[in-house]
């Protein structure tokens, strides 16, 4: 035997989930800001305002393909899943920068992102 339990139907589906992708950006880019200590202002300032340029990306999609739920829903796992895989290889970067891995990581990222698009 169910229950009727009455649901809030007062936001729609994509607006949860634009708050949803807000939370998840915070719950990575917070850790992810405070990897390298003595930098922690600086990269969360800056991690801020990728979070904020994600979300108005994906307020704009929303906007524009809110009718076609299926495209829309696409491209918002695509922003939540590049934005979360930024902010897993900032530290990385930070803490490697001035080292020849460095230099190895980004050519090797430079080399597959142009095979991706050729």
């Amino acid at each position: 035997m169910q229950k009727n339990i009455p649901h809030d139907t007062t936001a729609q589906p994509a607006e949860s989930r634009i708050k949803m992708s807000a939370f998840l950006f915070l719950c990575v880019m917070l850790p992810s800001s405070f990897m390298p200590e003595e930098t922690a202002v600086t990269w969360l300032f800056i991690n801020s305002i990728i979070v904020l340029v994600l979300l108005v990306l994906q307020y704009s999609h929303w906007q524009k393909y809110k009718n076609d739920t299926v495209k829309y829903y696409s491209l918002q796992v695509y922003i939540l899943l590049m934005g979360i895989v930024f902010f897993a290889v900032v530290p990385l970067f930070i803490l490697l920068s001035g080292t020849i891995f460095f230099w190895l990581m980004v050519l090797s990222t430079t080399i597959s992102s142009w095979q991706r698009m050729h």
